[in-house]
């Protein structure tokens, strides 16, 4: 078995533990969450059509946590496992949001807007959907 092998496998393995300790939706939601940190620091270096560029990288992380904490009126730590999954989808829109502003050279502040208004939207179908 070659070092790479071993590697893909022990990962692999690692996944597995994880998933069989915290659960299948608690170890997505944490690859959601890692996956929007890494758009995050990639996006901190953006400038939108105004000029306007990142003041600081860790405030816009912090914004979309506490606009997600807000939202749904806990911390991702105390979610139940049906809040976890709309967070999930969440994650992966932000992702998308900032692509596609970054495409159209949006302003940043256009594309904050609409991590705000996906937030809210998501979390008003999750309550459409729970009720």
């Amino acid at each position: 078995m070659s070092k790479k092998e071993i590697t893909v496998i022990s990962a692999e393995q690692k996944a597995l533990q994880q998933i069989e300790k915290e659960g299948v939706v608690r170890y997505l939601s944490r690859r959601a969450n890692l996956e929007r940190k890494a758009k995050i620091t990639e996006f901190a270096a953006y400038v939108g059509s105004d000029g306007i560029a990142s003041s600081s990288p860790n405030g816009f992380a912090i914004f979309i946590s506490s606009e997600i904490k807000k939202a749904f009126g806990c911390p991702i730590k105390e979610m139940s496992v049906e809040m976890l999954s709309a967070v999930i989808c969440i994650e992966t829109s932000i992702n998308q949001i900032i692509d596609n502003g970054k495409k159209q050279q949006l302003p940043r502040i256009e594309i904050r807007q609409r991590i705000t208004d996906l937030i809210r939207l998501n979390k008003q179908q999750y309550d459409i959907i729970r009720s």
